[in-house]
């Protein structure tokens, strides 16, 4: 088992490897087809995939929201209508789940995108059992392979390449943050070719650390526009509505606030009578959506509608203060949600 500064020295060399060898290094091919459920999109809401637009730095970044129960329970419960093999399994004494929670806290990534990725590559949320050729979890990453076949047995493990792609997205976001854009040039409002000859201007720096891993966007059986279908899928398998709002001027819908001025959206009010304050805004039936924030919800209270941040009740991510509880909607037509709200 690899002691933390041979961890350390891994993700290191992972991350030379990802950006000097190109997708070959990335992805070690294989003949299964992908499963059917990665090319519909599971959550009933309407959205139109835009490509330069795959998911918010904000989102890509958040490592708060689950912990390794929650990814324990998607793994047992896949959206693949049964339990992923990887739920049972273990590489270098160190269980799936755990490897995916520990190398999401260690680099500030959202695991959602870890467990996206290993299905992208080589589909093993949705697979059963151990796969017959095992180096398409050994490699699932392709972290330390030249070639199919022609991998570094340094790299072997399934928690080794979980780490070495988290490292490998946390150093585009880092690069981002220091250059404005990725070693291989991508970054907010810069205008780049894929290597599908599309031409993308990333929203964000999230964007931006997608097309830095895999250049492609592909037409939903591959690339940024898979990797986006299956996020969102495996988001409303899991009830994920976004990271938490932090509570500074600007606040999205259920952030902190001492006056309406804080609350960044239009018509906001600042609910004083709510710990810290609770942005929100009156509403008959809809409320406001904006790309990377958390979703809400139009609750009613007696005889008016008020919006609320939406929350899982199996994983809530209210602020201190706060329970997620299922309340009423102001619309009779819409079922009732949970949303984060004061303790009783």
């Amino acid at each position: 088992m690899l002691s933390s500064m041979q961890r350390v020295l891994v993700s290191f060399a992972c991350l030379i490897t990802l950006f000097t060898c190109g997708a070959a290094c990335r992805r070690a091919e294989y003949t299964n087809p992908i499963h059917q459920d990665d090319l519909v999109r599971l959550s009933p809401e309407p959205v139109t995939f835009d490509p330069n637009n795959i998911v918010s730095a904000a989102t890509l970044a958040d490592s708060v929201t689950f912990d390794v129960t929650y990814i324990e329970n998607f793994l047992r419960h896949s959206p693949y209508g049964g339990p992923s093999f990887l739920s049972t399994y273990s590489s270098n004494g160190v269980s799936a789940a755990s490897a995916i929670m520990s190398a999401a806290l260690r680099h500030s990534i959202n695991p959602i995108a870890i467990l996206v990725r290993a299905q992208m590559n080589q589909g093993l949320v949705s697979e059963t059992r151990y796969p017959s050729d095992g180096s398409r979890v050994e490699y699932a990453f392709g972290c330390g392979c030249r070639a199919p076949g022609k991998c570094d047995a340094a790299f072997a493990g399934f928690d080794i390449q979980v780490e070495c792609y988290a490292y490998s997205l946390r150093s585009s976001l880092k690069a981002l943050a220091a250059d404005g854009r990725t070693p291989g040039g991508w970054g907010p409002g810069i205008a780049s070719k894929t290597l599908d000859g599309k031409i993308i201007t990333p929203s964000d720096e999230g964007t931006a650390a997608i097309y830095q891993y895999e250049p492609v966007v592909g037409t939903f059986t591959n690339g940024a526009s898979l990797f986006w279908n299956i996020f969102s899928n495996y988001a409303y398998a899991l009830g994920y509505y976004g990271p938490p709002d932090p509570a500074i001027a600007g606040a999205w819908i259920g952030g902190a606030c001492s006056k309406d001025g804080n609350c960044g959206y239009a018509n906001a009010l600042c609910a004083d009578n709510y710990p810290d304050g609770m942005c929100t805004l009156s509403c008959t039936g809809t409320c406001p959506v904006e790309s990377g924030k958390s979703d809400s919800f139009c609750a009613r209270f007696d005889t008016v509608g008020y919006c609320f941040k939406a929350c899982n009740e199996l994983a809530p991510s209210c602020r201190k203060g706060y329970v997620c509880l299922k309340v009423n909607a102001y619309a009779p037509s819409v079922a009732p949600q949970a949303v984060c709200t004061r303790e009783p």
